[in-house]
This record gives structure tokens, sequence and C-alpha cells, in this order.
């Protein structure tokens, strides 16, 4: 019996020590972005995780679109999962279409990144932003306007 939970306690630290090395290549490949700034910084994020990219060609209406098709690679998640999953360092990706005019996608940050500095009041997922005019961490709340419709793709099927 000891010897199961010997064993038990290795395999349980072993899987955190995954979680946070998955962790810190998904902020690496976050702040890199956000250094560079380039109009392809969800893709980058994407392939550093070893994510399908492909969907995220295009405008981000149109990748939008694409990571919700059947096929993409992406599965929709919720908001609360979307950060469960981001701090367990997974990648999460939000689209948001827009119907007027130019969508917008972002990656989800994982929480409690030692030296995130995040705006005061932020809710929602929180997310690793890099657009104009302004790139930065920030809630949900804070890059998106209140009647965006917001929608989480995590790779999968």
């Amino acid at each position: 019996m000891r010897f199961r939970l010997t064993l038990a306690l290795c395999l349980l630290g072993l899987l955190s020590l995954a979680a946070a090395a998955q962790q810190q290549k998904l902020v690496a490949a976050q702040d890199a972005a956000r250094s560079s700034g380039g109009a392809s910084a969800t893709a980058d994020i994407a392939k550093a995780m070893g994510a399908p990219t492909a969907p995220l060609a295009g405008t981000s209406n149109d990748a939008a679109a694409k990571l919700a098709a059947s096929g993409s690679g992406y599965k929709e998640v919720d908001a609360d999962q979307a950060q469960k999953l981001a701090d367990a360092g997974t990648l999460v990706i939000v689209a948001w279409s827009n119907p007027n005019g130019g969508g917008h996608l972002a990656t989800v940050r994982p929480a409690g990144v030692q030296g995130d500095t995040v705006h005061e009041g932020s809710r929602g997922p929180l997310l690793n932003n890099v657009g104009s005019p302004d790139t930065e961490i920030a809630g949900a709340n804070w890059i998106f306007r209140k009647d965006a419709q917001l929608h989480y793709y995590t790779p999968g099927s």
C-alpha cells in the first residue's frame, strides 16, 4: 500500500513538472509574439505550441470562421475552461468575428505569471493581446467591446 501511495505521489509530481514546462512554453511564445507585434502573432504562438496554423490564415474574421468549422483541428470551449486550459499550458485562442469590420484574435494567458502587469478590474479569461492600438495582458472585458460574441478554441477535435 505504501509503495502505491509513493508511486502515485511521484506520478503527480511528474505531471506537475510537465504542466509547468508546458505553461512556460506557452508564456515564452506569447511573450515573443508581444515583442515582435506582428500581424501573425496568434499564428506564431500556435506554431510555437505545435498547433494547427492553417485555420489562422487570412483576416481575423476568416480565421474565426475557419476555427469554428468542423475539421479545423480546434474545438470550442467555454470561457472558464479556456482559462483553466491556459493555466495548464494549453493553447487557447479567442476569436471575435466582427460583422461590421475587422474582427480580432488573441490567446488566453495563464494567470499569475510573474512579471505580468494586468489591468485592474480585468474580468473574463486573461488575454495576451497583440494588436492595434494596444499590446497588453488584460481581461477579455478590456480587449473586446461589451457586446462582442467571443468564442474560445483549443487544439483538438
